[in-house]
């Protein structure tokens, strides 16, 4: 299910004790380092400053402070999985649109 949550929405969840808590122990639990798997595979060792939702709260708000959807991981790696997400959500926007025969047939058949 994909959750239509606007802007302040997710800055009052990102600023509630509850978030910061759960975020912390995360962090606590991976002993501040970086899980992502690129990292690990490489044998990196990095420093973990954030914390991703694995399963975006805009597909499951339910599990916005489940602590098995949360990964530590550095700014570097949280900001290059937050882009192969997005690139991949245009991709598939992209890709779910009518090509311009699609377009021209529809209208050509009153299926607008």
């Amino acid at each position: 299910m994909i959750y239509n949550l606007n802007r302040k929405t997710k800055q009052q969840f990102y600023q509630s004790k509850e978030w910061k808590q759960t975020r912390n122990y995360r962090l606590y639990l991976d002993s501040y380092l970086c899980q992502c798997e690129w990292c690990k595979i490489n044998q990196y060792i990095k420093a973990a400053t954030e914390v991703h939702h694995i399963i975006d709260v805009d597909e499951d708000w339910n599990k916005r402070l489940d602590i098995d959807n949360l990964q530590s991981l550095s700014h570097e790696c949280h900001s290059r999985i937050t882009m192969e997400r997005l690139r991949a959500k245009q991709k598939e926007a992209k890709a779910n649109q009518p090509t311009e025969e699609e377009i021209l047939l529809n209208k050509a058949f009153g299926l607008e």
